[in-house]
């Protein structure tokens, strides 16, 4: 019996006691007792056995200790969704005696073993901030951020900081990402099937908070605790948000809404500086169906003036005020509403955005860690705080989806823009058939970032069939190897002045449908 399987049957067993105290009437019975003692033989018999397979687990450094491993190319994520014994503290009886010991020194010798790892010098590389206090200031952190929340965040596991690739479907191939359905007749033998799979790389990035702080202060232990975390937290929680949203995969989190992300919509803006009612609508209508149970506005708060005084068709207004004090946000149509100083100003692209956050990836690393130093303030008796954790972030679409009849593209992560002139979608794409072989050709797109083929065997149905996007200035596509039939076409462009769906063009392989 693993770790897993040990910590499961304990929990179980509980639940039995649980169940015997319950369902006693009158008094606890001598069955009933002799049952419950029986059951905390077992408990204490599981206990013992708990703890020396913790110890084994923690003497084998590459070996996972516990749980489900998901494993994307490197040492996986460990999820232990049984919950057992008080967080360690490292002997600490705050986050301040924690400040105060890697200032003044340690004689109880507690921070021998909250050495950052990738060093031997605690005071240069840092120390780990004991799980007891980590997780407190990773839950002030939380009340404030304004995407994490949202977010699906994969926790840190046993290798933190190691690579690790996520599989997802490529949503670029359509709206089924890729995957390939049949209905099939009683007895018929099963067509093949196929999905269109990628990896999302994940690789943890520092993200780092400095203050500087009077050595007075960290004499006093309380109120170092309340400084570091309100403060430092936040910067770093601050950064992290600004990263999510517009940062650009360099050696930080590639953001949602920066143009890097070749999954986000962009969706034309109606007046120049202004948001209308017209813009949410047509934001809406670039939004997956469903997503919109977990689909909400975020906008910047410059925005707030024009968002208040919006109408729907009948005078109603489309803005409602939340209390953001009792968990309430404001609603915009309806849905979630939030207000950020760290998104592009009104009339700017990225103003405001409809996102679903549940399809952008957090991965967790190791921290939180602290360092400090005073030597660059030593004469005016003041210390630097260095408090630094890894992170990274990636949106899970890469690329819009294309619904079904291949003319309306949606995606998760819908961009306002600014006003420009409207896109021309290539409108002469041509089709003709030679032997097996389909023949596309169009003009070559201004600008676009890349280019997909999409091929229908019944004329309402579009699927993509390049499984690698084709460069933005490509003017041609061969499609080969095709049974007899009638096809049709459309390429979408990505970016540009020819950015949307083309037009359709159809050619018959020899002998058709006959």
């Amino acid at each position: 019996m693993n770790l897993q399987e040990m910590l499961q049957k304990r929990a179980t067993l509980i639940d039995k006691q649980k169940s015997i105290i319950a369902s006693a009437k009158g008094g606890i019975s001598e069955d009933e007792k002799k049952e419950f003692d029986a059951l905390q033989a077992e408990i204490e018999q599981l206990n013992t056995a708990i703890e020396m397979q913790k110890t084994i687990a923690g003497n084998e450094a590459n070996t996972p200790a516990s749980g489900s491993v998901f494993n994307g190319g490197g040492p996986g994520i460990v999820v232990d969704p049984v919950k057992e014994g008080d967080k360690d503290n490292g002997g600490f009886k705050s986050l301040g005696e924690v400040l105060h010991a890697i200032k003044y020194g340690d004689k109880k010798g507690r921070l021998e073993h909250l050495k950052a790892q990738s060093t031997t010098d605690g005071a240069s590389g840092g120390y780990l901030v004991p799980e007891l206090f980590s997780d407190e200031l990773l839950t002030i952190g939380a009340k404030q951020s304004l995407i994490r929340p949202h977010a699906f965040v994969i926790p840190a596991g046993d290798f933190p900081d190691a690579k690790m690739n996520m599989p997802a479907l490529d949503y670029s191939a359509g709206q089924d990402g890729g995957v390939s359905v049949a209905w099939i007749d009683e007895g018929a033998e099963k067509p093949e099937t196929g999905a269109s799979f990628r990896n999302v790389e994940l690789q943890p990035k520092e993200v780092a908070a400095f203050i500087t702080v009077n050595d007075t202060l960290l004499r006093n232990a309380p109120a170092a605790s309340a400084i570091f975390g309100q403060l430092l937290t936040n910067a770093i929680v601050r950064a992290e948000d600004r990263a999510f949203i517009n940062g650009n995969g360099d050696g930080k989190p590639l953001g949602y809404a920066t143009a890097d992300n070749k999954g986000r919509l962009v969706v034309t803006r109606k007046t120049a500086n202004q948001v209308s009612t017209d813009d949410i609508a047509n934001m809406m209508g670039a939004f997956p169906a469903e997503d919109l149970s977990e689909a909400i506005f975020i906008a910047n708060t410059t925005t707030l003036p024009s968002l208040i005084k919006l109408q729907d068709a009948s005078g109603r207004f489309i803005f409602i005020q939340g209390d953001l004090t009792k968990g309430v946000p404001s609603t915009l149509m309806g849905l979630p509403l939030f207000l950020t100083g760290m998104s592009a100003p009104v009339g700017q692209t990225g103003d405001i955005v409809l996102v679903n956050l549940k399809k952008y990836l957090i991965k967790d690393g190791s921290g939180i860690y602290v360092a400090m130093s005073e030597h660059v303030k030593f004469t005016s008796n003041q210390t630097v705080i260095k408090a630094f954790r890894n992170v990274d972030g990636k949106p899970w679409v890469n690329a819009p989806y294309i619904l079904e009849g291949g003319a309306t593209q949606v995606s998760p992560y819908v961009i306002l823009g600014a006003t420009t002139a409207a896109t021309t979608p290539v409108n002469n794409l041509a089709a003709s058939a030679t032997g097996s072989t389909v023949g596309l050709s169009w003009t070559a797109p201004t600008g676009a970032d890349g280019i997909n083929v999409l091929r229908s065997d019944d004329g309402v149905t579009f699927n993509r069939i390049n499984a690698t996007t084709l460069a933005g200035t490509a003017a041609s596509y061969s499609d080969a190897n095709l049974p007899d039939g009638n096809y049709s076409y459309k390429i979408v462009v990505y970016g540009g002045t020819n950015a949307g769906v083309s037009n359709a063009a159809s050619a018959t392989v020899p002998g058709g449908d006959d």
